[in-house]
């Protein structure tokens, strides 16, 4: 089905990001089950907790995590970093019920430099599971406060479509200077992208702007690691002409999104986060609308290299 496309991996993917791939996933099944015979059946809305995939612990006494703190990408020296992501999504929500779509995949990021002076090279991939749903490869320009000089290469494929990356770049989503609880600051992520699949096709006539607003709301422990919490928040207002089966659609779409990252600013890696996404979609003749959420939940992997020291 359409609503198994993938999009960029963990490290890479900001809030911003993830709220352009949720509401491409969502507008490529509305219209897929809009024009064709799928059998999809109404279930209660119920997400699954961060809780049972990881463990947030309060900040042992000693451990960093008071002072302001500097946040930074460990790019190189961090070597290749797997994480695994699940993601649930409601369709045509009404009152606790929804459509529902359900995917899980591995994804792997490595760092390489460039040479002196210049941006790191960062190579991320994805596998879905089962593996025969898809997989995606992106390599950007990459800087160590986070941000996207340029995307080099950028595609995710599955046996129903193609989501291409035509072009993305990003602010850096890490302040310059060291950060207490309470700071905020905003990033500005732009990205345009494409979408063909058998079902339906999309060209976005215009990349998709946004800003995310941030705040250091606190310090606390994931696997023995002192992490920085950073909530972002994103909002999108937007209008998108997709089509299929001789048939076209123009849409309003107004989304939002909540990040929470638990960020290791020791080791200069994510070791966990959660998005929120809330989707309202209308058509412009009034026929058509829709009611989505989703939750997407990404954790840190185990190094099997520590595990055996």
């Amino acid at each position: 089905m359409t609503g198994k496309i993938l999009f960029a991996s963990a490290s890479v993917r900001s809030a911003a990001t993830e709220l352009v791939r949720i509401a491409l996933l969502s507008l490529a099944a509305i219209f897929c089950a809009s024009c064709s015979s799928l059998n999809l059946t109404m279930q209660d809305v119920q997400f699954e907790e961060p809780s049972e995939f990881f463990t947030v612990k309060p900040l042992e006494p000693g451990k960093a995590g008071t002072e302001p703190v500097l946040l930074r990408f460990a790019g190189s020296h961090g070597g290749k970093s797997q994480y695994m992501e699940r993601t649930r999504i409601y369709m045509q929500i009404e009152g606790e019920r929804g459509i529902p779509l359900f995917f899980s995949r591995n994804l792997s990021m490595v760092f390489s430099d460039q040479g002196a002076g210049k941006p790191w090279l960062l190579k991320s991939s994805s596998v879905s599971i089962p593996a025969d749903e898809g997989s995606s490869d992106d390599t950007v320009e990459f800087d160590s406060r986070g941000g996207i000089l340029r995307c080099l290469s950028g595609s995710r494929e599955s046996r129903d479509g193609v989501i291409r990356i035509e072009a993305w770049t990003r602010d850096p989503i890490f302040p310059e200077g060291k950060v207490s609880v309470g700071d905020k600051w905003s990033y500005h992520e732009t990205i345009h992208t494409s979408l063909e699949s058998f079902w339906v096709s999309r060209e976005s006539t215009e990349p998709d702007s946004i800003k995310a607003d941030c705040k250091l709301e606190g310090f606390v422990e994931i696997n023995g690691n002192p992490c920085a919490v950073i909530v972002s928040k994103v909002k999108c207002f937007k209008k998108e002409t997709i089509g299929a089966f001789f048939r076209t659609m123009t849409l309003r779409v107004a989304s939002f999104a909540s990040e929470t990252m638990y960020f290791n600013f020791k080791e200069g890696k994510i070791e966990a986060k959660v998005v929120e996404t809330k989707h309202f979609t209308t058509s412009e003749d009034g026929d058509f609308s829709d009611y989505a959420e989703s939750r997407t939940i990404t954790r840190l992997l185990p190094d099997e290299k520590k595990q055996q020291d």
